[in-house]
């Protein structure tokens, strides 16, 4: 299942609807290895000691993006639409 195009997302260290939440601009291909990519953009104020500072878009892959992680104890989806 793919995102959808302008979908917001919440990553799940967020706080609010500020604080790591994210809009998908669209799924990419891998040009070497085929793997397909969610691009995204941060819907928030990026710090400069972000991994994303200086960068309009982010990339992950569409596997990571519904993977399940452990946070607090818990296994929670890392991602999750905001309706």
């Amino acid at each position: 299942m793919l995102p959808k195009i302008n979908s917001h997302w919440r990553h799940y260290k967020s706080t609010g609807w500020t604080n790591h939440t994210y809009e998908v601009i669209g799924i990419a291909k891998h040009s070497e290895t085929e793997e397909e990519m969610v691009v995204y953009r941060p819907l928030y104020e990026v710090q400069p000691d972000s991994w994303v500072y200086g960068y309009d878009f982010a990339v992950r892959p569409l596997l990571m993006w519904y993977d399940m992680v452990e946070w607090n104890g818990e296994k929670i989806q890392r991602f999750t639409e905001i309706k």
